[in-house]
């Protein structure tokens, strides 16, 4: 049984205001992007929207339910790169893909047990700040730098490689330089 999301959007000619629709299965949330309409084709600049991403927190909770029960040992390094389940997170902060919500983190720093800080890879290379761009397996992706966080090493799976201790180090200067 489906839901409606309605979003209302002004428009600058007049003091109309515009209804969307969009229907809903099981899915918490919705985003928008609003884009411009040219003056010239419409005669007015007004907002249109599209949807970008559906956002589904429902899925990723039952994910995260199994994920607290399973019971796993691993071994985490400096320097790795594994598959971690990132979820769904609010607003622009970095999403995993897929079924299990997953994506390649780079793991800055082990702590204790259970606690790792890992930042996120791209395969997209952006020329903003805090996309670092490395060359790992032949491949060139990004280490989001501005998407750093805590997690629990349950959350982490597979290694998918390691940086070399050089590349690591001279990778960790230009995150501080960013943070700073």
């Amino acid at each position: 049984m489906g839901t409606a999301c309605l979003q209302y959007c002004r428009l600058k000619k007049g003091k109309k205001r515009k209804k969307y629709r969009v229907l809903q299965k099981q899915i918490s949330c919705v985003y928008y992007r609003y884009t411009r309409r040219q003056a010239s084709t419409t005669g007015f600049t007004g907002a249109r929207i599209k949807v970008m991403y559906i956002k589904d927190f429902d899925s990723w909770n039952t994910v995260k339910k199994r994920i607290e029960q399973e019971v796993r040992f691993i071994t985490l390094r400096r320097g790795e790169i594994r598959w971690c389940s990132l979820g769904v997170n609010i607003g622009a902060e970095i999403d995993g893909k897929g079924v299990g919500f997953t994506r390649p983190v780079l793991v800055l720093r082990v702590i204790g047990s259970h606690i790792a800080l890992v930042a996120p890879l791209s395969t997209k290379l952006k020329d903003i700040p805090g996309y670092i761009p490395i060359n790992f397996q032949g491949k060139m992706v990004a280490v989001c730098a501005n998407h750093i966080k805590m997690l629990s090493q349950k959350r982490i799976y597979e290694r998918q490689g390691k940086l070399s201790d050089k590349k690591f180090i001279e990778l960790r200067k230009s995150i501080f330089e960013f943070l700073q």
